[in-house]
């Protein structure tokens, strides 16, 4: 656990910055900070995906999780959006657009999505994972979870039968459930 340490200096500059740009501090929510670090994001994948730098809103979350530490179990931050609803997103953007401008403008790749109701994760696949060990298991869990035909390949007898038997042979909060 982090220990907290306020630094007066910093607290001064963002509140003189505050006074400057005539901002009204608050207290802001666990939920609004992370609307406000996540929507724009999701937005953001919209946006990759209308330029086609990625096929499918899977292939952003496989980057956040492979590359930056997304929790595996929660399963990026495209299906993040899709749980929360995109629909719920694309408001969020339209009332931060209005009020903060134009860098909340949504994606119109995302308006088109709700507006037509398409399903990101309407499909399933057949997938095979190779090697039981902790990325290959939790990511296989995550993909089960999600309703694909997972097959998971591993040299490692020991742990295939544990598998067979409902027993998880390595510990990840949450994976249990899964």
């Amino acid at each position: 656990k982090r220990n907290k340490s306020p630094d007066t200096e910093v607290e001064n500059l963002i509140k003189e910055f505050s006074e400057a740009s005539q901002i009204q501090r608050r207290n802001i929510s666990k939920d609004e900070i992370l609307e406000r670090c996540l929507y724009p994001m999701i937005n953001e994948g919209f946006k990759i995906l209308e330029e086609g730098m990625a096929i499918r809103a899977s292939d952003i979350d496989i980057v956040w999780i492979n590359g930056y530490g997304w929790p595996v179990y929660q399963g990026g931050p495209m299906f993040y959006g899709n749980l929360i609803g995109y629909d719920k997103i694309l408001e969020w953007l339209k009332d931060m657009e209005k009020s903060h401008g134009s860098e909340f403008t949504p994606s119109p790749y995302l308006e088109k999505v709700v507006s037509e109701e398409i399903n990101l994760f309407g499909w399933l696949m057949k997938i095979s994972v190779i090697g039981c060990g902790y990325v290959g298991l939790v990511s296989a869990a995550c993909f089960a979870d999600a309703g694909h035909d997972v097959t998971c390949i591993d040299n490692n007898t020991e742990k295939l039968n544990m598998l067979k038997d409902n027993q998880i042979p390595i510990f990840e909060p949450g994976l249990k459930e899964l």
